[in-house]
């Protein structure tokens, strides 16, 4: 009995502080948002990536240039600057490293093994690492 008490007691002592923690820092006024972020993208707000920390040096479209959060800008073939990637279409090999971190944000699936989102243009795409080949669009996505 004293040994599962002392368990007991150790794991309340380790556990509280940090409990503690977590409740005064949410009150916090300096962590509080002016403008609490949305938990997901959502097609009907245009604004929804203002505030976000990958999105810090977006100053809106650049001709010559696609915008990739947390990459930055960067340039593009002129036959791409308007491009609107469609399903079976091949993304060139320069293009397909600037992945979607954060895909689940966009509420679309995990990319499969070998496949990735990656940020082409105002779209995202799913793509295949090995060959470019898009299996997948989501369209306007800013």
């Amino acid at each position: 009995m004293n040994r599962r008490l002392a368990l007991f007691l150790l794991c309340a002592a380790v556990a509280a502080p940090g409990a503690s923690l977590a409740h005064e820092d949410r009150h916090h006024p300096r962590l509080i948002q002016a403008h609490p972020q949305p938990q997901h993208w959502s097609r009907g707000d245009r604004s929804w990536w203002r505030g976000r920390a990958e999105w810090r040096d977006y100053r809106g479209e650049r001709p010559g240039f696609w915008y990739a959060p947390g990459y930055g800008y960067y340039p593009v073939d002129r036959a791409l600057w308007s491009h609107v990637w469609r399903r079976g279409e091949y993304v060139p090999q320069a293009y397909r490293h600037r992945t979607v971190t954060d895909w689940a944000w966009f509420g679309v699936r995990a990319p499969p093994r070998g496949y990735a989102w990656v940020w082409a243009g105002k779209q995202i795409a799913l793509v295949s690492q090995s060959s470019g080949l898009v299996l997948d669009v989501e369209e306007d996505v800013f």
